[in-house]
């Protein structure tokens, strides 16, 4: 069994998945439990010549590689977390090269032509937006309007330095206690 570790890296299936799939019609080894057929198929394999071996190990080098193409759960949140639509990240995931999962999205996103903003650009954007609402509030009494100056909750800017945010919601207990 000592010569199955550098087939690993020579080939996309073993010579012992070969051999299960031939052995999955043997008729002795019908009617076994799941447990009793794994055992006697090791046995089979055990005692194969090295020609059989050998000739397990060509048909495992013709084979097809098993390829994966599921995107992993964390993958498709991270995904969402940058506006990249899911679908692009399932057609193009696997095919991306990238040495961190970040990376891999951002290629995703730049070969769709799509700018995805870093953390400190999204800080810049909110800055911004408060800006405009601070101005918007001022100019408010001079053009007799009334401007609401909520954040939605996901624009919430972490400032750099303390890691707090530079908008804070209101505490609902504070105001019904200074209603009272």
């Amino acid at each position: 069994i000592q010569f199955l570790y550098f087939i690993e890296d020579t080939m996309g299936v073993s010579p012992y998945t070969i051999f299960i799939r031939q052995t999955a019609q043997n008729k002795a080894l019908k009617g076994l439990t799941f447990q009793q057929r794994g055992q006697a198929v090791a046995k089979l394999y055990k005692a194969l010549s090295a020609s059989d071996k050998a000739a397990l190990i060509k048909k495992a080098k013709a084979a097809p590689a098993i390829t994966i193409t599921k995107v992993p759960l964390s993958v498709i949140d991270q995904a969402r977390a940058k506006n990249i639509p899911i679908n692009l990240v399932k057609e193009n995931w696997h095919s991306t090269k990238g040495h961190s999962t970040q990376a891999r999205l951002n290629n995703i996103a730049q070969k769709a032509g799509l700018k995805v903003y870093s953390d400190s650009d999204k800080a810049a954007l909110i800055e911004a937006a408060l800006a405009i609402i601070k101005i918007t509030n001022g100019l408010a009494p001079i053009l007799g309007q009334t401007h609401a100056s909520k954040i939605p909750v996901g624009l919430v800017a972490k400032n750099s330095t303390k890691g707090a945010s530079t908008q804070s919601r209101p505490n609902k207990n504070a105001q019904k206690a200074g209603s009272e």
